[in-house]
């Protein structure tokens, strides 16, 4: 059976086909009506995103390239080298003829549907993560890192105009039919630049990491807050008409619409995901969990493992589900911490949920009361503990301070260190 192996990190739609994009390096074709896959080719790296054009298939990659397929069985037929770090996405021209690459080199590319790069934009000082063209292919949009949305003129690569997002991450860009540019910032907003005017909608309260256009007049919009909306245009102005959660199985970095009425969405599980927007069901199809492992933890003599399955793995007992992804293992006051993509912490030998945090938790380490103490001037809160303190890092830059208080796991405060992810901890005894 042709399935991921790994989470699936891009997806994309095209007359009753699906296309996924996996981080175990896999693009696969798939059956929408049926959800059987049909065909599958590898970078050699992560794969990062895929769209449909005419009758190819385009994907963005870690290899440092993107590549072009022919959509009936993925028979390679392009690949856009020159790039000199993770290629994050790609956009076929409105007329396929062109290919747009988003680089963490910090450059925009345009390559001739053939392989033949025509010009290079420098301007972004972070790395550029979204690309796309307007409806007649004179303008390439980017956005990244750098908080900033840049505009390219097409032919010759000058820079046209550049939007600021007050230094505001952004993963996603739109360019709609009729010029309006909208951007999803990691702080949750939606704005819109509509020529000269900015308008900046609260769309949730964590990021939005994927924007998607149903080509007619539906918005979706996919955040780490764990939902996705629905948003129409009402007398020029964003306006909301559905909310709905998502499963613990959906990865909210990808989405594209499946005609009007259902959206396809990545998912942490070997198969896409599909949302019913008029029942709000979801369709797991055949997607099984998958055997990545994220974190081993040698403690009290057991060898624990957990990943992208969020099942905690022991050679001592029977496996224990999370319920989500999770990304660390830590031995803390006598238990097992884990926790991951849903903001959960969890004891690992029971599953139960100790604390709920806005945003993904990447990682953990042990703090002597000594350290919580130099570094509480930066908390928002007090940890007051005469034994060592958990420290948690965030996706949204926070480290969380946890306590044990008579078997309890309590809530300390927060140091706002970063303003993006922490993905790695440690302490020496003195210094976090």
């Amino acid at each position: 059976m042709i399935e991921h192996v790994g989470p699936i990190s891009g997806v994309a739609t095209s007359r009753g086909l699906v296309a996924t994009a996996g981080y175990d390096n896999q693009l696969i074709l798939w059956d929408a009506a049926s959800g059987q896959s049909l065909a599958r080719s590898q970078h050699d790296h992560l794969v990062n995103m895929c769209v449909f054009k005419n009758q190819d298939i385009f994907s963005a990659s870690s290899d440092r390239t993107a590549r072009r397929w022919r959509a009936s069985d993925l028979r390679l037929l392009t690949v856009y080298s020159g790039h000199d770090d993770d290629v994050e996405m790609c956009a076929p021209s409105q007329s396929g003829t062109r290919l747009a690459t988003a680089c963490r080199d910090h450059y925009v590319r345009v390559f001739d549907v053939g392989g033949e790069l025509l010009w290079t934009g420098a301007g972004h000082t972070a790395d550029v993560i979204s690309v796309a063209w307007n409806s007649d292919d004179t303008e390439v949009t980017s956005s990244g890192d750098d908080g900033t949305i840049r505009r390219w003129d097409a032919a010759t690569g000058r820079q046209i105009q550049t939007l600021d997002l007050d230094g505001v991450e952004t993963d996603t860009v739109l360019v709609l039919p009729n010029g309006v540019v909208l951007a999803g910032s990691d702080d949750g907003q939606i704005v819109m630049f509509d020529g000269a005017t900015r308008v900046a909608t609260n769309a949730h309260s964590s990021g939005v990491k994927r924007l998607a256009h149903d080509g007619a007049g539906q918005i979706a919009s996919m955040s780490y807050d764990r939902t996705v909306k629905l948003w129409t245009f009402v007398d020029g102005e964003l306006a909301l008409s559905s909310t709905y959660d998502l499963p613990v199985e959906v990865w909210a970095r990808s989405a594209d619409f499946l005609g009007s009425q259902r959206l396809v969405c990545g998912s942490f599980g070997s198969s896409y995901m599909t949302l019913d927007l008029e029942s709000g069901s979801w369709c797991h199809g055949q997607s099984r969990p998958t055997p990545g492992i994220n974190a081993v933890l040698s403690a009290a003599g057991q060898q624990l493992t957990v990943g992208d399955a969020g099942i905690v793995q022991s050679n001592a007992g029977d496996p224990v589900p999370m319920g989500s992804l999770c990304n660390f293992l830590t031995d803390w006051d006598g238990r097992v911490i884990t926790g991951g993509q849903t903001g959960e912490l969890f004891d690992a030998a029971t599953g139960s949920v100790l604390y709920q945090h806005r945003s993904p938790l990447n990682c953990a380490t042990v703090l002597p009361q000594a350290t919580v103490t130099q570094a509480e001037s930066g908390a928002s809160g007090s940890a007051q503990s005469d034994g060592a303190v958990l420290a948690v890092g965030t996706y949204t830059g926070e480290v969380l301070l946890f306590q044990a208080n008579g078997g309890q796991v309590v809530f300390a405060g927060a140091l706002d260190l970063h303003d993006n992810a922490v993905k790695r901890l440690a302490s020496n005894g003195s210094h976090l």
